[in-house]
């Protein structure tokens, strides 16, 4: 080989070998995520600031925080569904229904006990939520998209309340007018009361009684 076709060889690139590319390694974090968050646990305890996987550590401090918000909205989205199906469906009300509203009436207290902060985030998607409820109560009810208003029809205080739902009024005017009917037939039933001057005179046989004039 002449000295100049050397000189050509060397100007030319050479062929890469696998020791030319960085190859990226696994981190714990992808490969054991909860021996991760322990190790995390203990840098943090010891105060080991240095060797911290500070990346991946703030990213899931989010996603701690859309993690909550989501399952506060999920809650709300039941509690609702529940709401429109006990107040839409009075003949078909269950203990189930009754159970729901106040097992995600108790969650979403706890959330918003533990993260006062989330109210506000509560009252935003208040709107976006109900129209999930309303999307699903019109395929478990089979019911037509008009049966519900467009807008949530329950305020705060209704839907946080700790008691059951109330009953429409027309099911409360119902009961009142069936306890009237109970009333007037225990008046029938009762025995009228004597008049002034009537006293009873009893023999010695049980049905000998008498009324008589005093």
């Amino acid at each position: 080989m002449t000295p100049s076709t050397a000189v050509l060889f060397s100007t030319l690139p050479m062929k890469a070998t696998p020791s030319h590319f960085s190859h990226h390694s696994p981190s714990l974090y992808e490969t054991d995520y909860m021996q991760w968050i322990e190790a995390t646990v203990e840098k943090l305890r010891c105060q080991d600031y240095a060797h911290m996987d500070w990346s991946n550590l703030i990213e899931e401090i989010k996603d701690i925080g859309k993690r909550e918000r989501r399952n506060l909205k999920s809650n709300l989205v039941v509690l609702l569904l529940h709401l429109l199906k006990w107040h839409h469906q009075p003949t078909h009300r269950t203990g189930s229904w009754a159970g729901s509203i106040v097992e995600h009436r108790r969650r979403i207290h706890e959330m918003l006990k533990d993260s006062p902060s989330l109210f506000p985030y509560l009252e935003r998607v208040l709107a976006e939520a109900y129209q999930d409820a309303v999307q699903q109560a019109e395929a478990e009810m089979m019911l037509s998209a008009d049966t519900f208003p467009d807008e949530c029809e329950f305020t705060f205080s209704h839907i946080l309340n700790e008691q059951l739902p109330p009953k429409r009024i027309s099911d409360r005017l119902s009961r009142l007018s069936n306890l009237s009917v109970i009333s007037s037939l225990r008046q029938l039933s009762r025995p009228k009361p004597l008049e002034p001057g009537i006293k009873l005179l009893h023999h010695p046989t049980p049905t000998s009684a008498q009324a008589i004039s005093g």
